[in-house]
């Protein structure tokens, strides 16, 4: 099995289910483990984060290759926050829409905003449900949701035309992860403040030029 996980044909939660299938062991205990595990990950050397520093300010990127499997990017992870700062990605962007009657237009304006900022985007309703309702059951729904809302670095929810159901629901499972939420908003458009409490980020634009502007100028966001 351990073979299997580092090869990648395996994620973390697999590997947690099959050790507590073979060790009688609760799986709620053995999540709590890997989360404690990876809150306390740090570098083997102090020193690390500053040498990757200097060698990333010559213009030289640097990626990791690790044999913690998937675990650095686990969402518990302070290491990945700590590691962010040191080497060279592509963050990838939870991008919101409406469920019900969803602008396919927008959707990809939005996402192909991003996609020019040099993220990778993601769409729920294009990437999961492919712009048609598949999920019957509403707990079932925002249960894959918020998975897929934990693969993202951060949120982005245009809150232009004032949301109230899904997207809200989406924002807020993002604050409670401890993900950067960015709030966009069309310029002079008034929206409901609730979204400024959970704002890393309030981006006002014209078009989405604009937004691809201000995404491409944003500092490096971390989650701690």
């Amino acid at each position: 099995m351990l073979q299997r996980w580092m090869r990648g044909e395996l994620v973390v939660d697999d590997a947690l289910a099959i050790i507590a299938e073979r060790t009688a062991l609760p799986l709620d205990a053995l999540h709590r483990y890997i989360e404690l595990s990876c809150k306390n990950m740090a570098f083997l050397d102090p020193a690390l984060p500053y040498l990757m520093q200097q060698i990333r300010a010559t213009g030289t990127q640097i990626i990791i290759a690790t044999d913690n499997m998937d675990t650095l990017d686990r969402r518990s992870s302070v290491g990945r926050s700590a590691y962010r700062v040191c080497y060279d990605g592509v963050m990838k962007l939870y991008v919101t829409s409406r469920y019900k009657g969803a602008d396919r237009k927008s959707v990809e304006d939005l996402c192909a905003a991003a996609r020019a900022a040099g993220m990778q985007d993601f769409s729920f309703i294009r990437d999961i449900e492919g712009y048609q309702k598949i999920f019957d059951n509403p707990q079932d729904l925002w249960r894959r949701s918020k998975e897929e809302i934990a693969t993202c670095d951060a949120l982005l929810v245009d809150v232009s035309d004032g949301p109230t159901g899904g997207r809200v629901i989406e924002t807020g499972i993002a604050f409670g992860l401890d993900m950067p939420v960015l709030v966009a908003v069309k310029r002079g458009t008034p929206y409901k403040e609730i979204f400024d409490g959970v704002a890393t980020m309030v981006i006002p634009y014209d078009s989405y030029q604009d937004l691809t502007a201000a995404l491409s100028a944003l500092p490096l966001l971390s989650r701690m």
